[in-house]
């Protein structure tokens, strides 16, 4: 869910605007007021903890899904009519030690819905939401039944309960949310990392094939193997002399991933260190070679990555020609390129004659613009030139899109309209 707000006059004001324009709902002013106003509920959001609707009521806070199920429950008590919607917004991860939440937005209409004859369009009387204005202005949404939002609230216990404990409470929260909702595939993930975190690889394998029989478009290009520890700035450690031991055990930790996603290629990180110095080249040597020759067997391509040394300070790998040097040193066979326009562009320039020389070990691209490192339409680099150059190379693989967007990520993808729905 979205960060924590503690700040209630703009939902006040929401909310009190919005009566004029809901006076057929009946109770749902009622409702509002009694939520938000100042000496009565005065709701705050929270978004740190998942509570049930009880919980959420008795606390006076909540994220949007404790507060929709709080809401919901009192309109069902009112006799309202109850639509739960899931926002499209940005996605948003966090990081808790090893594990990696994504978070979403719910809200839910109140009152019954009609047709506006003048656009011929389902509309809703009522939409209680509890982010600011300016968050939610524009907003699209889908409608999503009772037991969809039931079982997100299960897996999100089950995703605390992973990092706050008991582990064993976090299997039973899963473990209802999909008896409540079989095909609800989040579940399944969450299913599968608690069975590698109680050692049970097979079972875990078993949770992820079967996301993706349910999606089987749901591919994955491309995922980092173990970083060490990204909080206190590691950034992998193959090129780390007495971190080889931690490389080796890495390996089988990221297999069942693999497995399970299907993911044809993993990229192998560096770490901070000199490459002036000859220890680490030589472990970078060794680390990449394991690396390659361990999945070899297993149909899947390593790949290394060259980064600028702005974004990465003190980086091993910061240079294409040495990439180069040791992939065609190695000769390693499912042993890649992982070539990031953006990186290129600010270490050496001419990308173009780069690309051209370096396409035949070119295992994954790349691209953000530069040097602002947002959506790929302008600045330095003309990307329709290189999109047409990477087709006329014969690039067959997926082409990631790195880049920070200016503002949301939807609002941001003008640039990829010419190339929607495009196939070889």
């Amino acid at each position: 869910m979205p960060p924590v707000t503690k700040t209630n006059a703009w939902a006040a004001a929401r909310f009190r605007a919005a009566v004029v324009a809901a006076e057929a709902t009946g109770y749902a002013p009622v409702i509002a007021e009694a939520l938000y106003q100042r000496g009565q509920l005065q709701l705050e959001y929270d978004a740190t903890t998942t509570r049930n609707a009880a919980q959420a009521f008795e606390a006076r806070q909540g994220n949007c899904l404790s507060l929709v199920l709080m809401t919901a429950a009192m309109a069902r008590e009112l006799g309202l009519a109850i639509h739960f919607q899931s926002a499209f917004v940005d996605e948003s991860w966090s990081r808790r030690g090893e594990l990696y939440f994504r978070s979403g937005h719910v809200n839910v209409t109140l009152g019954r819905r009609f047709m506006d004859v003048d656009t011929s369009r389902l509309s809703t009387e009522y939409t209680v939401d509890f982010l600011p204005p300016d968050q939610i202005r524009g907003l699209r949404t889908r409608e999503i039944d009772e037991a969809t939002v039931v079982a997100m609230y299960l897996n999100n216990r089950a995703a605390e309960s992973l990092v706050h404990g008991p582990q064993v409470d976090a299997y039973w929260w899963a473990r209802e949310a999909l008896r409540r909702h079989p095909g609800f595939l989040a579940a399944y993930n969450t299913l599968g990392v608690i069975y590698l975190r109680h050692g049970d690889p097979a079972a875990a394998e078993r949770a992820f094939a079967h996301v993706l029989k349910l999606a089987p478009d749901n591919t994955q290009a491309l995922f980092n193997l173990p970083p060490g520890n990204w909080d206190a700035g590691e950034k992998g450690f193959a090129a780390l002399p007495d971190r080889f031991s931690d490389l080796q055990q890495s390996l089988p930790a990221a297999l069942p991933y693999v497995e399970a996603t299907g993911v044809k290629r993993v990229h192998l990180m560096a770490g901070i260190a000199s490459r002036n110095d000859p220890a680490a080249v030589a472990a970078f040597r060794k680390s990449v070679a394991t690396a390659a020759e361990f999945f070899a067997p297993h149909g899947v391509d390593v790949v290394i990555e060259p980064i600028n040394a702005r974004n990465v300070p003190g980086y091993f790998l910061n240079d294409f020609g040495f990439a180069c040097d040791v992939i065609n040193e190695l000769k390693i066979a499912n042993l890649k390129l992982q070539f990031d326009i953006y990186h290129c562009q600010i270490i050496h320039g001419d990308v173009t004659m780069r690309l051209r020389e370096m396409m035949p070990i070119t295992g994954h691209v790349q691209i953000a613009s530069v040097p602002s490192r947002n959506e790929p339409d302008g600045e330095e680099l003309n990307y329709p030139f290189l999109f047409t150059e990477l087709d006329r190379l014969g690039y067959g693989g997926f082409v990631g899109c790195e880049y920070n967007p200016r503002g949301k990520t939807v609002d941001g993808l003008g640039w990829f309209k010419p190339y929607a729905g495009a196939r070889a």
